[in-house]
C-alpha cells in the first residue's frame, strides 16, 4: 500500500525485519508502514480459545518448525521461526444480521524458503495442515502498542490506541492485527505481552 499525502503527516517507521518492526512499547503508539510478506495461514469462525482454534496454532508451528530445520540443513542461518499472529474481522458493535467473527492466524515464512520448500513440508506433515495455506498478507500503514496482561483486558490498551489513531486525522479499517511475544500458559496471564495493531487510512477517507 502506498502512503497518501495525507498520511505523510505521520511518521510511518519501515526499516527492519517482521520483528523489528513489531517492536514497540506501552506508554507510546507506534506507526510503522508493513510490506508485503508471506505466512503459513488457516482461517476460522470458531471463538479464541476453542480446540479448533488451539488446534490451528498447533498445525501451525508443526510446519513451521520442520521447515526452519529444513532451511538449517541446507546451510540457511540467522532466521527465526515466525511469531504467531492473529487477524480478527469482528462485527460492528450494535449491527444485526452480520456474518461471526472470523480469523486467520499466521505465521511468517522466512525469504529463504521457497515455495517448493512450504509445499514439502506441509505435504509431510499431512493432516494437520490440511486447512493451512500460503499467504501473502500486506498490511501497509498501521498503528500498534504493546498490552502486557491478560487478553481478556485489552479494553483500555485499544482505548489508548485507537484515541491516538484519530487524534492523528486517522481511521481504523482492515482487521484488528494482534502479535503474542509469548505464551501466558507458561509465564502467566499477567505477563502475556501482546502487540495490538490497527491498519489505519486518512479518515478524510470515504
Amino acid at each position: 500500500m502506498t502512503i497518501t499525502p495525507e498520511l505523510t503527516a505521520v511518521r510511518f517507521e519501515t526499516d527492519g525485519d517482521l520483528r523489528q518492526l513489531a517492536s514497540c512499547r506501552r506508554d507510546r503508539v507506534r506507526f510503522v508502514d508493513l510490506p508485503e510478506h508471506r505466512f503459513l495461514a488457516i482461517d476460522g469462525t470458531e471463538p479464541p480459545g476453542d480446540p479448533s482454534y488451539i488446534a490451528a496454532v498447533g498445525a501451525l508451528y508443526s510446519v513451521a518448525y520442520p521447515l526452519h530445520f529444513r532451511l538449517r540443513a541446507r546451510g540457511v542461518h540467522g532466521h527465526r521461526v515466525g511469531m504467531l499472529e492473529g487477524l480478527y474481522w469482528l462485527p460492528s458493535p450494535g449491527s444485526a444480521n452480520q456474518p461471526p467473527m472470523r480469523w486467520r492466524l499466521l505465521v511468517a515464512v522466512p525469504d529463504e524458503a521457497t515455495e517448493d520448500d512450504v509445499d514439502a513440508v506441509m505435504h509431510d506433515v499431512g493432516k494437520p495442515a490440511e486447512r493451512m495455506y500460503l499467504d501473502r498478507w500486506a498490511e501497509g500503514p498501521a498503528a500498534q502498542i504493546l498490552h502486557v496482561g491478560p487478553y481478556a483486558a485489552e479494553e483500555a490498551t485499544l482505548a489508548r490506541l485507537f484515541a491516538e489513531i484519530s487524534a492523528r486525522g486517522l481511521r481504523p479499517h482492515g482487521p484488528h492485527h494482534e502479535i503474542y511475544l509469548n505464551n501466558p500458559r507458561e509465564v502467566g496471564e499477567e505477563r502475556a505481552r501482546t502487540v495490538l495493531r490497527q491498519p489505519v487510512r486518512p479518515a478524510t477517507d470515504d
